[in-house]
Formats: structure tokens, C-alpha cells, sequence
């Protein structure tokens, strides 16, 4: 069964703001139970994410703080899948696409700040997998 919802729906909060990594794992399990049917809730098995490097997310902090508060949750058995994506910036003077690890949004090859950040801040609920067939419910 796939339960296919707006991306808007998926946005965990505005990138602009910070938030702690505690407070992240909350919002998921919250978004996750407004979004799953109830029926469903308990066969929730793997949370899939997209987290940019410049999100401002301990990836590992999100994961140990979700495992801490997941027993309280009717899924309990759900475990985080975290894709991390890279900073990723396009260069609308030379046309090309670069990455770095410092989140510079000045094109590394012509040096050009006219460009267009395509990746490195998401922070998003890809999917739900749950136990029944192993079907996913895809966001996109």
C-alpha cells in the first residue's frame, strides 16, 4: 500500500530555523503519526531521510535521540535511514555544478557568486517503509 502525500506535507521545518536534534526526532515521530493511518502505525519498520551537511544536524545526535524516545511511540520497532546530501551549488555565470564542504555558494570554478544552492540544507521524510509486504510509502 503507498500513501502518496504532498512534499509540502513532508518538510520537516523551514531550514532558516534551528532546531535541536531532540526536538527534530519529536517532530518526525509527530509528522509520522499524523501521516500514517492508525491501522499502520505499529508496522512502521524504516524511517528514510534526506539530511543535507548543512542542515545543522548531528546526524548521529537525530538517530540516538530518536532511539531514546521511540519506545514511547506505536512504533517502537522503527528504526532511522538517514541519505546525507552534499552542498551542491549551480553556477548560473560558467554553468556548472560544484560541491563543497564549507556551504560556500561561490562557484569553485569561475569564482562567481551568482548561483543557485540546489543541495545541502534538506531536511525531509523520503518514506515510510512498513512491514506489510515491505511496501513504502513514498513521498516525493
Amino acid at each position: 500500500m503507498a500513501y502518496n502525500l504532498p512534499i509540502s506535507c513532508v518538510k520537516i521545518f523551514p531550514v532558516e530555523k534551528f532546531m535541536h536534534e531532540y526536538s527534530i526526532a519529536h517532530n518526525i515521530a509527530e509528522i509520522i503519526r499524523q501521516s500514517t493511518p492508525e491501522e499502520d502505525l505499529r508496522s512502521v519498520r524504516t524511517i528514510k531521510l534526506k539530511i543535507g551537511t548543512m542542515a545543522g544536524v548531528v546526524v548521529d545526535s537525530l538517530i540516538f535521540c530518536f532511539d531514546a524516545i521511540k519506545d514511547t511511540l506505536p512504533f517502537s520497532d522503527a528504526l532511522l535511514d538517514v541519505e546525507q546530501s552534499v552542498f551542491t551549488v549551480h553556477c548560473n555565470v560558467c554553468e556548472s555544478v560544484t560541491t563543497n564542504e564549507l556551504g560556500v555558494a561561490a562557484c569553485s570554478i569561475c569564482g562567481s557568486f551568482d548561483t543557485t544552492i540546489l543541495s545541502g540544507y534538506e531536511l525531509e521524510i523520503v518514506s515510510i517503509e512498513i512491514e506489510e509486504n515491505a511496501e513504502e510509502m513514498q513521498w516525493a
